[in-house]
């Protein structure tokens, strides 16, 4: 559990409490607090907001955040700039009418580039292309001296690069520019498992063959 998502969960259970005070306190023709949205369930950067997303829950004035979305129209369609938890108050800040970040063909939002440098011995880059996919082998060492393979299969190729950051398109191998970078388009639990592969042991790429014979 992040610690986001911790500090959260202590939020909204003090809010509850809160709430629940105020409910017995309040005179009874004192109206119960003011509809705002939250989040119904875990929506990822990136994603568009839809009405099936959002849950509306009364809260007292006195608990609302600076800066919620006052109405569940307020927020569809806008897109998260952050990870949204379920439970949590939907904040404008945290919306954008534009999708964030950088825009890579093919690649959904909040989804992830990862640029990974070619070995020598990686002569299959020569047959990669954007919208080709490969097998990814994390091999480690674990603490018994074992090899570990962590296979993360059929990952989508968004493209390939030269040394000099030229793309290339799979259509000349043996051509004077040859394949350094692989760029591969992860989510961020796969990005985070990569990276942390890459500094301490190594990816093998494994082209998976789809031509039809």
């Amino acid at each position: 559990m992040t610690r986001r998502r911790q500090a959260l969960i202590a939020v909204l259970a003090a809010a509850t409490l809160l709430s629940l005070g105020y409910l017995a306190v309040r005179p009874s023709n004192e109206p119960e607090g003011v509809p705002i949205p939250i989040a119904g369930v875990d929506v990822p950067a990136g994603a568009a907001i839809e009405a099936s997303m959002l849950t509306v829950v009364r809260m007292p004035v006195g608990l609302v955040p600076d800066g919620a979305v006052k109405s569940v129209e307020e927020a569809v369609g806008m897109r998260a700039t952050v990870d949204l938890f379920a439970g949590e108050t939907v904040l404008a800040d945290r919306l954008s009418v534009e999708a964030t970040g950088t825009a890579h063909p093919g690649a959904g939002p909040g989804r992830r580039i990862f640029a990974l440098a070619l070995r020598a011995e990686d002569a299959g880059g020569w047959w990669l292309s954007e919208g080709s996919r490969v097998d990814l082998h994390l091999l480690g060492t674990g603490s018994d001296g074992e090899v570990r393979d962590d296979v993360m299969p059929s990952v989508r190729v968004a493209g390939v690069m030269d040394s000099k950051g030229h793309r290339l398109d799979g259509t000349d191998p043996g051509g004077e520019a040859a394949p350094a970078i692989l760029c591969l388009d992860v989510d961020a639990e796969q990005a985070q498992r990569l990276a942390i592969t890459e500094n301490e042991g190594r990816i093998k790429v494994i082209i998976v063959n789809e031509t039809m014979q």
